[in-house]
């Protein structure tokens, strides 16, 4: 089902990765200056497979929108009870669509643990799956943990996903937003027709 946005005709979004537990205030800050009104964690938003009551609420008694991915540091499980606690949206296999644009994905990782790994073709199934929720949307934003494989993030020692390499070269979204290597933060890449951002821990604002 699409939901309107009746603030605006285009999307403000915020997309963040590997905070790792730390405090997001000066995030949440410029986001609401920024007037963001979806925001995306796109994994290792915890240290230990914590759930941190301040990560969702900060953004949330704002009015923003939320949506949350597993990474490495966090367990679906964690992912899932705290989506099922703030009453916020899991995008794991999953997809919405807003104002035309389609957000979907999934979590976790298929080379470094310690949590949430995958392997290859659990994976493309799960962004597949994702993908045919939002396939008519005319933008699609794929959001994941990992990065692709055969991409810069790589850094030659930082193996990629090949699911998701896969999933970019059959699905072709306009943008993935991803993390995990801690030394691209900030740093996009171009394949084909997407446009692929290491969002980090400093955070991402893109409008739509």
């Amino acid at each position: 089902m699409e939901t309107k946005n009746s603030v605006a005709d285009k999307l403000k979004i915020l997309a963040f990765s590997d905070t790792h537990g730390k405090d997001l205030r000066k995030m949440v800050e410029e986001a609401e200056k920024q007037g963001v009104t979806h925001v995306f964690a796109c994994g290792d938003w915890s240290q230990l497979d914590e759930m941190p009551p301040y990560l969702v609420s900060q953004f949330t008694k704002k009015g923003m929108k939320m949506f949350i991915q597993a990474g490495n540091h966090e367990t679906f499980a964690t992912t899932d009870s705290l989506a099922e606690l703030y009453g916020i949206k899991h995008l794991h296999g999953d997809g919405v669509v807003y104002n035309g644009i389609g957000f979907f994905g999934a979590g976790g990782t298929t080379q470094i643990g310690p949590h949430s790994v995958l392997d290859e073709d659990e994976l493309f199934g799960l962004l597949k799956q994702g993908f045919e929720k939002v396939k008519h949307a005319k933008k699609k934003v794929m959001l994941v943990h990992e990065h692709p494989a055969g991409s810069l993030f790589e850094m030659g020692r930082f193996p990629g996903s090949k699911a998701i390499r896969r999933a970019i070269e059959e699905f072709k979204p306009d943008i993935v937003l991803c993390g995990h290597i801690h030394e691209c933060a900030g740093v996009e890449e171009q394949l084909g027709s997407t446009r692929i951002i290491n969002v980090a821990k400093d955070g991402k604002i893109l409008e739509l």
